[in-house]
């Protein structure tokens, strides 16, 4: 007789943490956490602190702070296996079949008992709660999938039995991720088919099921219905492989290491395999990383082997693949598989490999017995030795994870990179006490080499016994004491000088100046022999130094050089810089650069002009061809040019002009051939004790780990500055190494020729003169611009052009005149900005579109001789639409030719933002951790502030920025903040030129394929070249796209459907219109360009802006300059008849009035010092310049000429002391009256765009893509505007978002209680562009964009066949809703493609790359399961819209927050109503900036809306102190605060005294 299976499934709730209160009465009833110390992350937490939101696996700084009063416990793995044992013990008194799964959870059969299944598992449960004190939860059922779940379902303290025959009943209702092998991937594949329940997917047929989950579509659908045969296993069945793991107590990016442990595991699995009777002949590695991902890579050997010495190559190759990320390990497994019945034989027993393999054999059993009599350490291999060295150098955790980066006066050494196994053998056991540590001993006569300098790859044969960069395990030993806190240990005073040089991230020089602290005299030493560096690079090699230009002038400063030579490898990026900063210091700069010939450097040094022009050639031709002029051209150009290289074979290009390497005298008694010889050093950091930075800056360029090989990664030697001292003694016996380094100073004569201007040239087509062409088309522009008042303005015209023919400026001015012509033959619109615009000449040359004399423009700010006297030249800035921008660059290139042209160059440099992320990587921490570190700090700090700004911020309090690696990570982020880290394109300067352009800079090819200069804007200008500024701007980009899409767009225009007239922004003069200055004054210009900030928003309420002039004035009134000491307040109140207005001194009436008495324009600065104090212009245009760099030195000597000049005119101390408090005050950048009035004007021209067509032209600003804000922003105020938004198509694929014809289908859901009904009434619609959809391929948008070209698609089969594209990507066409136009569901949407895939041909590749392999659709496509189909919500489409789009495309974005009450709070729109009361608003956090206070603390400006409206709060200092962390934590966020109006009436802004969770409905 069989009886019903009866399989009780058992799992311990919380089991770590429950088995601690268990053992501690005291713990009972508290929150505790067991885990988190070593590694920092939670292993479990009790029920009682779960209610506090910690959960497994999470940072222990986060779960600290969510639950102060948590208890955190060590992990006891012994008590934890003993309560283990002892809870299924329990289960052993009533059947012997008892499967223990894991520690905390297994089954036992009691099938057959004597006592019904669900008495027997309650006995037990009891049992275990009353003696054990543990909560266990258990379910009861015909089989072990059943009883798992019914444990599972309810926890914790679950206890349900599901009667035989309920089985598919009780599993019906549960979502899908409950079945085995249903992770998150396949989840969201069966839900996209509609089948979301368990239920569904037992109804499914096995064949159908397979489309979507493939083989394991039987055993699912099995599962689904209840049915699982697997049984309960009481005893281990014999093996079928050998496994074994281990989990680091530190997350680890020691490769050496993982190899060695790998390796141990290797013999002790092989020992058990050996034991049995085996051979194995797969191999499997795992690795985990530290946020829990795993990966793995097998492979099988030829031939089984029972042998360690086997395994070991393989196991480290596949330590290789398996380990594909730059992440730390957490747990590194090995597992051998595929077992064979004894020991392998496969070659003849005579032969003479089969004795040694038997040989191998026997050595193998003979140390398996002496390990099993004496222990394992009776017997060592050589991994053994790297783990128990590794142990010694960190007891605590078993290895060194890394270097301590940061630069802390706890160390006393220098922390220096992993040695190599050459290096280790010279290290000794213990650190001689009796000497202090040297970095050469006085036996050796020459210097340790870095590796394949001189003595051969990796050699080093005068490196001492004992290297004091060498540490010993001893000295590993005091540094975990002092880490630890044991700071009382005695230094060698060596060490002690080596700890506080290391203090610093920096240079000392340079942050001994920053800190205040007196710089330390230096007493140059008396030099016997000359000595100059002659191979140092800068930072400008970019990743392969960490010495700044300053650095690197500071130590020859410090060392008494005269002369040191810059050669970065294969550019000049730092040869200005240095040259200047050289020069300042008293130091000869030699101009050189470093290359390769057949894998050898060559360094090459500027001798004069020549060779200067001769080494631009060389570096710009290099970077073309990608390869050495030496090994491509028989005769490169080399006159006026030195080289020392190691190939004497390079000897012939440079005849007279060639210095052999030798960096020892062993080396030049080798030398090949009779050369004059000099010493030559690399240099790459400036002391052994920076080694470590320089590890960091080459993994982060290398983009390996910190400890991992790379053939591009210096690994071994020494790279650092070495003193004339140290130089002098271990070259005594060459003294000729030296003293031609000091030659090769004296040979080099050249310098730069610095701030003489470069016009570009320019021809007339006339043969006229330039001076005489420009007054031509200049006074035929006034003419033709002031027909009426041409005489009047005549003489102005004259004095502008007699200052440009004066300065040369004339050739410049037509440069840019047939530029811009060009541009307006191709249709190119663009708009002149900056202090260009006040120039008449450049209006009457259509140069630009703003009246000088309508807004009374200043023209001294634009060009005056003074400022010309002092070489600051004035470039004249263009705005283009952004996607033509590039047109321009090809036209100017196309006019004056890529010889005269390039574009300037300027460097990616690190932000501490970008540097915490890339140490952090080098680190070994993941991708994901990163960004979700990075993406709470500032974007950016100033130098060595960053650990002090993350401190303060509370949006940072739940990070673990206090644990390792990233604490070091934050200290390391210091010193690479500000470091080029490659070379780019200037984002909008171009330089035109007379002479070859590669004569006066090289050049290199930017990635858009454009010749790009070596110097950066500032050395360009030092050169004298006159930059051109071609600017990029989505606003004109968005004004062209509107009128183009209004003329031809096809809408009934007055009965007809006709093509809209064209617009004519011209004809707005005299920018009037009410309705728009209504749209403006109530803050509805939200996306128009400009003035859509929250911060002008506010700025056009305060100032209730009505006229062209204000709002110019506010433009640049929100600037930082203007805007300091609360000038925007005082102007909104002066501009409107508030406050009165008054000027500080009667003279400056004239300057101010248009401002209401205050400072507001840069040219205001000129002209108050020229009102005033008559400070000659060219000195007040410095004191301009040096305001907006705030340059307090420059700043403060101008102030006493100022004060001088201004008693000269009789001026009071009095009044001299509060005009200059208006002046100083007037700090940061800001505008010139001309750009903020080219900008004004085009804002009203925008908003005029916005009122009139606002579907068009918020389409625009979507497809553009430029704004203030994220496109969320825009699609909630398309919202606003009663504009719907529609989903994409593939029949509308973009790129644009198109502007259609609204349907029924196109309405929004119905708005929330007290939503707000739009003023402007719509017919259109906006369409979402397919091409925007994330994750599509290159390929496939291109294939999709051509096949639509070819004609509409017209199903889903009809899309497949013709496009290709891949699975992930028509997976998301379809969870976007790309092909609901066709009339079919979305789930009938994904069987049909499910359908195809499975009738693809084979070679699905071939199938893609030639979709016309189908001549016929497979039949049957439109075929369903007869289940029927959960078919998506709302609520998630709206979801796979954001995910996909980055916003929902079909509904408003405040329904992707059901659950959030928000019919009980203040709506926006109703705020007005409450002026000067406290309020509870609720609203979706669409924007936030942090400023700071006149205190200095941090305070935050916060944007948030519902579904009435938008608001700007405001949380000071007190309020973000407490409440910070929340508006980061929470994306809608409930706010409580007091409306606070505005002087005028027109707004308000809500102070912020709380921020808060939101409240749910019930």
């Amino acid at each position: 007789m069989s009886f019903p299976r009866s399989i009780v499934h058992l799992d311990a709730d919380a089991f770590f943490a429950s088995v601690e209160q268990a053992a501690d009465p005291r713990l009972r009833g508290k929150p505790i956490a067991v885990g988190g110390e070593k590694r920092g992350i939670i292993a479990s937490a009790s029920y009682e602190a779960r209610k506090f939101g910690i959960y497994t696996p999470m940072p222990t700084v986060l779960a600290r702070r969510l639950c102060p009063r948590l208890i955190l416990l060590p992990g006891d793995f012994d008590k934890y296996e003993l309560f283990s044992r002892l809870m299924f013990s329990y289960a052993y008194d009533f059947t012997p079949d008892v499967e223990i799964g894991s520690i905390d959870e297994g089954y036992f059969d009691v099938t057959g008992a004597r006592k019904p299944a669900l008495n027997i598992a309650d006995t037990i449960r009891r049992a275990i709660r009353q003696a054990l004190r543990l909560p266990v939860s258990e379910g009861i059922g015909s089989n072990k999938l059943i009883s798992q779940i019914a444990s599972k379902v309810n926890k914790p303290a679950a206890f349900q039995c599901v009667p035989a025959g309920d089985e598919a009943g009780f599993l019906a209702p549960l979502p899908n991720q409950w079945l085995p092998g249903v992770g998150p991937k396949t989840a969201s594949q069966l839900n996209a088919a509609g089948l979301v329940h368990i239920g569904q997917i037992a109804q499914t047929p096995a064949e159908s099921l397979g489309m979507i989950v493939g083989r394991l579509a039987p055993q699912l659908r099995d599962f689904a219905r209840g049915i699982d045969d697997r049984p309960v296993v009481p005893v281990r069945a014999p093996a079928k492989s050998y496994s074994e793991q281990e989990t680091f107590a530190a997350d680890t990016t020691d490769e050496e290491f993982l190899e060695a442990t790998l390796r141990r595991m290797g013999d002790r699995l092989m020992a058990k395999v050996r034991a049995d009777g085996k051979s194995i002949r797969t191999l499997t590695v795992k690795v985990r990383y530290n946020d829990m991902d795993e990966e793995q890579a097998s492979a099988s050997l030829d031939e089984p082997t029972d042998l360690e010495t086997e395994i070991y190559g393989e196991i480290t190759r596949l330590l290789r693949r398996a380990w594909k990320r730059r992440v730390s390990l957490r747990l590194v497994s090995l597992k051998l598989s595929n077992l064979y019945d004894g020991r392998f034989r496969g070659l003849l027993a005579l032969d003479a490999p089969a004795r040694q393999h038997e040989a191998q054999q026997r050595l193998a059993d003979v140390v398996d017995a002496l390990r099993e009599k004496y222990g394992r350490g009776a017997v060592l291999r050589g991994h053994d030795f790297i783990l128990r060295a590794k142990s010694r150098a960190d007891p605590s955790q078993g290895i060194p994870n890394m270097p301590d980066v940061r630069p802390s006066s706890s160390a006393p050494f220098p922390l220096t990179s992993p040695l190599s196994l050459g290096e280790r053998e010279h290290r000794s056991p213990r650190l001689d006490q009796s000497k202090a540590p040297r970095l050469f001993d006085r036996r050796d006569t020459s210097l340790p080499l870095p590796k394949g300098e001189g003595r051969g790859e990796g050699e080093d044969r005068t490196r001492p016994p004992t290297t004091a960069t060498a540490p010993t395990p001893c000295q590993l030993a005091v540094v975990q004491r002092q880490r630890l806190g044991h700071s009382a240990v005695r230094l060698p005073p060596e060490a002690k000088m080596r700890q506080i040089a290391s203090t610093s991230p920096g240079a000392e020089f340079r942050f001994r100046i920053e800190a205040g602290i007196p710089a330390r005299r230096v007493t140059p030493a008396k030099q016997t022999t000359p000595y100059v560096p002659l191979n140092v690079h800068s930072y400008y090699s970019f990743l392969d130094s960490t010495l700044s230009i300053n650095a690197i002038v500071d130590l020859a400063r410090r060392h008494a050089l005269p002369a040191i030579a810059l050669t970065d490898k294969r550019n000049l990026h730092g040869a200005v810089e240095f040259a200047a900063a050289a020069t300042a210091a008293g130091i000869k700069a030699i101009i050189g650069a470093e290359v390769e010939w057949n894998g050898q450097r060559l360094c090459l040094y500027v001798e004069n002009q020549t060779g200067y022009q001769n080494l631009c050639r060389i570096l710009s031709q290099e970077f073309k061809v990608q390869r050495s002029m030496f090994d491509v051209q028989c005769s490169p150009p080399t006159d006026g040019l030195l080289a020392v290289s190691p190939a004497a074979e390079l000897a012939r290009f440079f005849p007279g002009r060639f210095y052999l390497e030798v960096n020892s005298p062993d080396a030049f008694d080798q030398r090949p051939a009779p050369l004059p010889c000099v010493a030559s050093f690399p240099i790459h950091y400036e002391s052994p004790a920076d080694r470590w930075k320089y590890d960091v800056v080459q993994s982060i360029r290398t983009l390996t780990l910190l400890r991992q090989a790379h053939p591009e990664k210096r690994r071994g030697g020494e790279y650092h500055f070495r003193t004339p001292a140290e130089m002098q003694r271990c070259l005594m016996a060459r003294p000729e190494l030296l003293a031609h380094s000091r030659e090769i100073a004296d040979r080099c004569s050249f310098t730069f020729s610095l701030g003489k201007p470069q016009f570009p040239g320019y021809t007339p087509a006339d043969g006229s003169t330039p001076a005489d062409f420009l007054r031509r088309l200049v006074m035929e522009g006034l003419r033709r611009r002031y027909p009426n008042d041409h005489a009047r303005l005549r003489p102005q015209l004259e004095q502008e052009l007699s200052i440009i023919t004066d300065v040369g400026y004339e050739e410049y001015f037509l440069v840019m005149w047939d530029i811009l012509q060009q541009c307006r033959h191709r249709g190119i619109e663009w708009i002149t900005r900056g202090s260009a615009a006040d120039s008449l000449a450049c209006y009457c040359l259509e140069i630009s579109g703003v009246c000088p004399i309508r807004f009374d423009l200043y023209f001294r700010r634009f060009l005056n001789k003074d400022r010309m006297a002092l070489n600051k030249l004035p470039d004249i800035d263009v705005d283009f639409p952004h996607d033509r921008k590039d047109d321009v660059i090809d036209l100017i290139f196309e006019r004056f030719g890529p010889e005269q042209t390039a574009i300037v160059g300027g460097f990616s440099t690190f932000q501490s933002r970008s540097a915490f992320a890339e140490v952090a990587k080098v680190l070994g921490v993941s991708e994901f951790q990163v960004r979700r570190i990075t993406e709470r700090l500032p974007h950016f700090s100033r130098v060595g502030e960053l650990a002090e700004v993350v401190a303060g911020m509370p949006e940072c309090r739940d990070l673990p920025l206090t644990e390792e690696p990233y604490s070091s990570a934050l200290q390391m982020a210091h010193f690479l903040d500000g470091f080029p880290r490659y070379p780019k394109m200037h984002p909008c300067g171009l330089v035109l030129s007379r002479r070859p352009m590669n004569e006066l800079s090289p050049c290199f090819i930017s990635a858009k394929g454009y010749p790009t200069t070596h110097f950066d804007m500032e050395s360009v200008e030092a050169l004298g070249l006159v930059k051109m500024d071609i600017l990029a701007q989505g606003g004109l980009a968005v004004m062209r796209d509107v009128k183009l899409s209004v003329q031809s767009s096809r809408f009934k225009v007055q009965g007809s459907k006709l093509p809209s007239p064209p617009i004519n922004l011209g004809a707005l003069e005299p920018w009037d219109d009410p309705r728009v200055w209504e749209v403006i004054a109530s803050g509805q210009a939200r996306a128009v360009h400009h003035i859509e900030s929250p911060a002008m928003i506010s700025l056009c309420k305060m100032c209730n802006v009505r006229d062209i002039d204000t709002l110019i004035a506010i433009v640049s009134v929100i600037r930082p300059g203007a805007a300091n000491e609360c000038k925007k307040t005082e102007f909104a109140l002066r501009s409107q008849g508030l406050s009165p207005v008054r000027y500080p001194h009667p003279s400056l009436e004239a300057c101010l009035r248009s401002t209401c008495g205050l400072v507001v324009y840069e040219e205001h600065i000129l002209q108050i010092c020229e009102a005033f104090a008559g400070l000659p212009p060219g000195r007040a245009d410095i004191l301009r310049r040096a305001l907006g760099k705030e340059k307090t030195d420059v700043i403060a000597q101008i102030q006493v000429e100022f004060a001088d000049c201004a008693r000269q005119r009789g001026r009071t101390e009095a009044e001299i002391a509060e005009v200059w408090n208006l002046v100083a005050g007037f700090r940061g950048y800001a505008f010139c009256k001309a750009h903020s009035t080219a900008y004004g004007v085009e804002a009203y021209q925008s908003a005029w765009l916005k009122l009139h067509y606002p579907a068009e032209f918020m389409a625009a600003v979507l497809t553009n893509g430029k704004g203030f804000y994220s496109p969320l922003v825009y699609v909630l105020e398309c919202h606003r505007l009663g504009i719907p938004l529609l989903p994409p198509s593939v029949n509308q694929p973009g790129p644009e978002f198109a502007v259609v014809e609204a349907g029924r289908s196109a309405a929004s859901a119905p708005p929330a209680p007290g939503a707000l009904v739009t003023a402007h009434p719509t017919q259109k619609a906006i369409r979402a562009p397919l091409l925007q959809l994330k994750g599509l391929t290159q390929r496939t948008s291109e294939t999709i964009l051509h096949e639509h070209g070819r004609g509409p698609f017209t199903s889903v089969a009809d899309f497949f066949l013709r496009v290709g594209p891949l699975n992930e990507e028509m997976d998301a066409l379809i969870r976007v809703g790309a092909f609901d136009d066709f009339s079919q569901s979305r789930t009938a949407q994904y069987w049909t493609f499910k359908s195809l895939c499975q009738a693809q041909p084979v070679n699905r590749k071939s199938q893609i790359e030639n979709p016309q392999l189908w001549l016929l659709p497979p039949a049957n496509l439109d075929r369903l399961p007869s289940v029927p189909l959960a078919e998506p919500t709302r609520l998630q489409r709206l979801r796979d819209e954001e995910e996909l789009l980055g916003y929902p495309a079909s509904g408003h974005p405040l329904e992707l927050f059901p659950d959030i009450a928000w019919d009980t709070y203040c709506p926006i729109n109703r705020l007005g109503d409450h002026v000067g009361q406290q309020i509870v608003t609720c609203g979706l956090v669409i924007e936030q900036r942090l400023f700071h206070q006149v205190t200095g603390e941090p305070m935050k400006f916060i944007t948030i809306a519902d579904w009435t409206g938008i608001v700007e709060t405001e949380l000071f200092a007190r309020t973000y102190k407490s409440y910070g962390l929340n508006t980061v934590r929470y994306r809608v966020l409930e706010v409580t605060a007091t409306v606070e109006p505005f002087e005028n009436g027109r707004g308000f802004t809500l102070r912020v005294l709380r921020a808060d969770k939101p409240r749910t409905r019930k």
